[in-house]
């Protein structure tokens, strides 16, 4: 319930800086080898944690689709979209000051 609050909160020029953030990320732990040993695990795999993180879908398709190409992902994205709840992890991801 938080989640949904938090990213109600934020503002479009925000959410795009988290979602940039995010994908940085995850961009830098997510590698080819992941990727090689199953595409069809990794694209709804990654596909889910982007949705658990509050990044919008048009954003996480393409950005799977950079990671993964020439490869369809539309219809894992939308499965992915519709059985997670969207932004239930974002917390997560926010910078924490020491």
């Amino acid at each position: 319930m938080y989640a949904i609050y938090y990213l109600c909160t934020e503002s479009p020029k925000q959410t795009d800086y988290f979602d940039s953030g995010i994908i940085r990320i995850l961009g830098s732990i997510w590698t080819g080898k992941s990727i090689a040993n199953g595409r069809n695990n990794t694209a709804m795999s990654y596909a889910g944690v982007l949705c658990k993180a509050g990044v919008e879908k048009d954003r996480a398709k393409s950005f799977i689709e950079e990671l993964i190409s020439d490869y369809d992902i539309t219809e894992m994205i939308e499965y992915a979209y519709s059985h997670n709840i969207f932004g239930c992890e974002r917390r997560r991801y926010k910078s924490r000051k020491k």
